[in-house]
């Protein structure tokens, strides 16, 4: 279990988890079980939907140059974050409320 540990402190992750209504333990534990061989592509495919989002909200656009940029807006944005509708279990959210 040494991989939750890491991700139970990923921002991102934790932003992941809050957004699917489950602690980063229980996410994990659901993703493992219902994708099996793609645990994490959910969890990639919603980060790079969050990205898009971003850089919408603020024209800055994703590279390593802007990780840090990014990474502030996540925190300060990560109680509104919300699922894309490609997410949605069954109907979703809209990405920022």
């Amino acid at each position: 279990m040494k991989s939750m540990n890491v991700l139970a402190l990923d921002p991102l992750f934790v932003a992941y988890s809050r957004a699917h209504g489950r602690t980063p333990e229980d996410q994990l534990a659901y993703d493992t079980v219902r994708y099996p061989s793609t645990r994490l592509i959910r969890y990639l495919t919603w980060v790079d939907m969050v990205w898009e989002c971003f850089t919408l909200m603020t024209g800055i656009r994703r590279c390593s140059a802007a990780q840090a940029s990014f990474d502030a807006w996540i925190q300060k944005h990560q109680d509104r974050i919300g699922l894309p509708r490609t997410h949605a279990e069954p109907e979703g959210a809209r990405l920022l409320a």
